[in-house]
């Protein structure tokens, strides 16, 4: 039966046969096609899902930190799109051991004492730079012992001994300082401030300063730039700069009474009054629209001595032709004046006509400044643009030597004692610095930062301390002996921060469109080739904990983007606009999400699938993450605390902390301790319990603090100052 069987399907009709192949054809071409696309799904499986599995957070995984990721999907629907250049492939974070000791051994290095300097906080274990008075508005006494030291828009002015250079006495004035000048008897002190009034401060006892003495207040549209004190300091000359109508202001120092008006046609550029007791003639010079200089009776209403015009005639008003800085010799019977041609004169005042002059000196890149020496031996000469001061015999056109100082020399003058020269620089340099006229050797350089430091960075090794200043310079300093260790010139404002490794330093700021990087051990820049930039400079930037990628935010235009830091390549971009303002950006621990702050809309950011996931509204403030992977928001009376789980952040809690209006902060790498500064405060909370366990307010001459690290255990605090330094602070 089954041989018949057999044999009628062998022996079928041709139609049934052709039917039968046709049905089998059918279905193996169905099982092919079924096959070809299981084997194809199977191999995208395969490449495409399975890598992002494996770089799924597991609770085992050490990159987190926290068991939130074990059941949120990784994966990015839109791998394949063609705007993602790579896969992020995120390694284990980098970990180096902290070597507390480093840390404990500052304690054995001796600091300023508290007696001279009081406002150092508690727990101050190491100072790296020096307390120095900066500043380019400078005065010094008769005898040449004290210098009073300001800066143009600070209400602050230190008064020290030359000898140091450290303020001993400080005078808080109603409103910021235009011009010092100290009196020749050496018990006043004028100073001439934004508000048009000149008040003289009685400094005979530095320890007991009283209120100060008003000028007679004078009705002009311009600031008192520029003062002189006759020679037996009974008179105070003060030089307005009102445009088309500027004055030189004469007032009895006893009455405080005006005494006289000199009239100019323009501004009123310097003023200086004859150095010989009894002596009132006094010299004006008249900036732009002016062009003039004049020497004057000047205790005689209307009495014009004699007046040198330098305007190019016929015009009226010459915008261009100025005379700058004036001075009389030691002995009265010379003088000396300053001009745009870069010349500095020298008159004899017995025959004072235009084209008489004695002599001048020349070769500065703009309109110089200049000084006598105490003995009219010398006179000096400067001007920022060249970096150079000069000083030449003052009897004949010969250079004695020349000074190397920094850029941007704003004051000059002599001392009595010892013929020290000294000079105010501007620019990248706000320090006093003392020469020797004999030697031209400087005295006392300043060391460390010349100016205020904007930020400040621990590295994770607990070894080493980075510091960046508005003098454009990175300074490494090593913890184990307390030295500078390099000095990394960036060319503009930075911030600094330590590679994971703790091998780098890094560092950006808002002109540069790239984070660079430098080896600590050498000081070696070893910035990648980056194939993109941030157009208009960086405002934040962070490092992946396991060192690979670097994070960063535009300052002017406001994007977020990634780069890989072993070749430079960009890896991730978010464009928000200039409208969104700049971008704050912290990263998440498991370095897949970021939160950028920034336009009144704080963001969360998924990094490997660029996209935006969320938004709050409204929050303005310091968004970072705790070490659980949640985010809190600083920056009001209490900070929310939101788990983001699956890209759906929700709210669980509150730190009952008030940090309304913090400009600085970070978290210890624990997540127990924060370090903010809030309003020229800088305070270390203990995270659990919401108490404060460490504060300091600086004085407010101090400058204030930019910025604060925290040591990977919480146990020690840096801060960026004001004065140029830098403070590591042992907590409790």
């Amino acid at each position: 039966m089954n041989g018949n069987v057999r044999t009628r399907a062998a022996h079928a009709p041709p139609s049934a046969r052709s039917a039968s192949s046709r049905g089998r054809g059918w279905l193996i071409l169905t099982l092919l096609v079924l096959f070809a696309v299981g084997a194809t799904g199977g191999a995208w499986w395969y490449l495409r899902i399975r890598p992002n599995d494996l770089n799924k957070t597991t609770p085992s995984d050490p990159v987190s930190g926290s068991n939130e990721s074990k059941t949120e999907p990784d994966s990015c629907s839109d791998d394949v799109d063609p705007k993602f250049l790579e896969l992020l492939e995120f390694g284990p974070p980098v970990e180096v051991p902290f070597r507390r000791s480093l840390l404990d051994g500052l304690s054995d290095r001796p600091i300023p004492p508290l007696e001279v300097f009081p406002w150092q906080p508690r727990g101050l274990v190491a100072v790296f730079g020096e307390h120095r008075m900066r500043g380019v508005l400078l005065a010094t006494s008769p005898d040449g012992k004290q210098l009073a030291v300001g800066s143009p828009g600070s209400g602050y002015v230190r008064i020290g001994p030359t000898e140091t250079l450290r303020e001993t006495a400080v005078i808080a004035c109603p409103v910021a300082a235009r011009k010092l000048c100290w009196s020749p008897t050496g018990r006043s002190l004028a100073v001439s401030g934004d508000d048009g009034v000149v008040r003289l401060y009685d400094i005979r006892d530095l320890d007991r300063i009283p209120a100060p003495v008003s000028m007679e207040k004078v009705a002009v549209a311009g600031l008192i730039t520029c003062l002189s004190f006759s020679g037996d300091g009974k008179y105070l000359l003060g030089g307005d700069d009102t445009v088309r109508l500027g004055i030189g202001w004469v007032w009895d120092v006893a009455t405080q009474k005006v005494a006289n008006r000199l009239v100019h046609v323009g501004p009123v550029m310097s003023v200086a009054f004859s150095p010989v007791p009894g002596d009132y003639r006094a010299l004006t010079a008249g900036g732009p629209e002016d062009g003039q200089l004049h020497l004057w009776d000047a205790l005689t209403v209307g009495k014009n001595r004699a007046v040198i015009d330098f305007c190019k005639p016929p015009e009226k008003y010459d915008t261009t032709t100025v005379v700058g800085d004036v001075a009389f010799s030691p002995d009265g019977k010379r003088a000396l004046s300053c001009h745009p041609d870069l010349l500095v004169r020298v008159w004899d005042l017995s025959r004072f006509e235009k084209g008489k002059e004695l002599h001048s000196y020349g070769g500065h890149a703009a309109t110089p400044i200049a000084a006598f020496s105490p003995d009219g031996k010398y006179v000096t000469t400067a001007r920022g643009a060249d970096n150079g001061v000069w000083l030449w015999d003052a009897t004949q056109v010969k250079q004695v030597r020349k000074l190397a100082v920094s850029p941007g020399v704003d004051a000059l003058g002599f001392l009595s004692n010892d013929q020290i020269l000294f000079t105010g620089t501007n620019g990248l340099d706000h320090n006093v610095h003392l020469h020797e006229v004999a030697t031209g050797k400087e005295l006392q350089p300043p060391t460390g930062h010349l100016m205020d430091l904007t930020s400040v960075a621990l590295s994770p090794e607990g070894g080493v301390l980075g510091s960046a200043g508005s003098d454009y310079v990175i300074r490494l300093w090593g913890l184990k002996d307390g030295k500078q260790r390099h000095a990394l010139a960036t060319g503009s404002l930075v911030r600094v921060g330590f590679h994971p490794d703790s091998r780098r330093v890094y560092f950006y700021s808002l002109s540069h469109g790239v984070v660079s990087l430098a080896d600590v051990e050498t000081g070696q820049l070893n910035t990648p080739a980056y194939n993109n930039q941030h157009g208009g400079g960086i405002y934040s930037a962070s490092i992946t904990r396991d060192g690979r990628y670097a994070v960063t935010g535009g300052y002017h235009e406001g994007s977020v983007r990634m780069w890989r830091l072993k070749d430079g390549l960009q890896v991730r971009r978010f464009d928000f606009g200039p409208s969104q303002g700049p971008a704050m950006v912290t990263l998440a621990p498991d370095m897949r999400r970021a939160l950028r702050i920034g336009g009144g809309t704080t963001r969360l950011l998924h990094l490997r699938c660029q996209k935006e996931r969320h938004q709050w509204p409204g929050f303005q403030g310091w968004a970072p993450f705790l070490p659980d992977g949640r985010a809190a928001f600083f920056g009001g009376a209490t900070a929310p605390v939101w788990k983001i789980s699956k890209d759906d952040p929700k709210e669980v809690g509150r730190i009952d902390l008030d940090l309304t209006g913090v400009s600085a902060g970070q978290i210890s790498a624990d997540g127990k301790r924060l370090a903010a500064v809030l309003s020229g405060r800088v305070v270390v909370f203990d995270l659990e319990s919401a108490r404060a366990i460490w504060d300091w307010t600086p004085p407010p001459h101090f400058g204030g603090v930019a910025g604060v690290t925290l040591s990977v255990d919480g146990g020690y605090l840096a801060t960026a100052n004001g004065d140029g330094t830098a403070y590591v602070v042992r907590l409790p």
